[in-house]
């Protein structure tokens, strides 16, 4: 089953959602490599009694590092009844997964990669049901590579991602077979407001299926989301994202003709956004303001602001770039007084 209150509404295709908080599920590679750390707690309502709730943790380093650790836990309170119908002893039947995640962007191309790695323990009562508990280990392993193709706006947003992953490549001694399967999606953004993923799924024992989904961002801040999962038995989902600084609230609603209506909420908490977007802003107005001197000739004006701009990000590639070609303007300009 997928999960996430952001991938459930979009039909579960979640491999080409980046920076998405319930990443380590859709694609090991989605997470954000900024120094940020996410927390992330999230509510299913799945079939009638059965609820899952989950924790997901995770940081990003040096811009190009990210680790994270996932546990989700699926619970049913079941009561027994004997022959007669007499209400007897209460039980609680449950599975726990445990995630560890990492992944890095490489250097030379524009591609992340990720690996999970992941404990599922299942458990009923050996006075309920004997020699039903068991643990399962598995891998997960992810790509996702970001592209400015056919991209008709400004910002910082890729128009398309491309996400691959296989997941569940591993081994249980009571379950012989684990449900591996390999997928494969596309995120494409035709304007800054919209985004359009889909996705397609391969499972090794199950038929294939895929999904569609769209994303529409009413403002900044407010996103509704919309989509389906295509497969013997479709699964539609609407959603409603909001955003508030360093904390988002994501629900999602699931009417499935099979199973129980779906009910999702998470909470995510991102701290050191609002820090980071702050200055990542104020880099780029000083960028700008660099540029438009230096094409006024203002070189001494250009080159103050310039190495402003490096005291915030001494390693800025662009800002170094500028930088030089000012220095060098400069130096022009220095002969050509010397030779008039």
């Amino acid at each position: 089953m997928p999960t996430g209150a952001i991938t459930l509404p979009v039909g579960g295709g979640g491999i080409a959602f980046i920076n998405e908080p319930n990443y380590m599920n859709s694609n090991p590679a989605g997470g954000d490599e900024k120094p940020i750390f996410k927390l992330s707690i999230f509510h299913q309502e799945w079939i009638y009694d059965v609820n899952y709730e989950s924790i997901y943790l995770s940081r990003g380093f040096k811009n190009r590092y990210f680790l994270g650790l996932g546990i989700t836990y699926l619970y049913l309170p079941f009561i027994y009844y004997d022959y007669y119908g007499n209400k007897g002893q209460k039980y609680r039947i449950s599975q726990i997964l445990g995630i560890i995640n990492g992944g890095l962007l490489l250097k030379k191309v524009p591609v992340t990669l990720g690996i999970n790695l992941k404990t599922f323990y299942n458990y009923i009562p050996e006075n309920l049901y004997p020699d039903q508990n068991y643990f399962l280990f598995a891998m997960d392993f992810g790509a996702i590579s970001k592209l400015n193709i056919l991209k008709f706006f400004v910002g910082e947003e890729p128009s398309f991602t491309f996400g691959f992953g296989i997941k569940n490549i591993g081994y249980g001694e009571f379950i012989k077979k684990l449900p591996t399967e390999f997928s494969a999606g596309i995120g494409y953004r035709p304007i800054k407001k919209i985004l359009i993923l889909s996705q397609f799924n391969i499972p090794l024992y199950e038929p294939y299926n895929g999904s569609i989904g769209i994303e529409y961002s009413l403002r900044q801040d407010i996103f509704i989301r919309g989509g389906i999962h295509i497969k013997q038995n479709p699964m539609f989902g609407v959603g409603l994202g909001i955003r508030r600084k360093d904390v988002n609230i994501n629900i999602s609603y699931n009417p499935t003709p099979a199973f129980y209506n779906m009910l999702s909420l998470s909470i995510d908490l991102n701290i050191g956004r609002t820090k980071i977007e702050k200055k990542q802003q104020a880099m780029k107005d000083l960028l700008i303001k660099a540029l438009k001197e230096f094409k006024e000739n203002k070189l001494v004006e250009a080159l103050e602001t310039i190495n402003d701009l490096l005291e915030i990000d001494p390693e800025n590639e662009i800002a170094l770039a500028i930088k030089e070609a000012i220095q060098k303007q400069m130096e022009l300009n220095k002969k050509l007084e010397e030779i008039e």
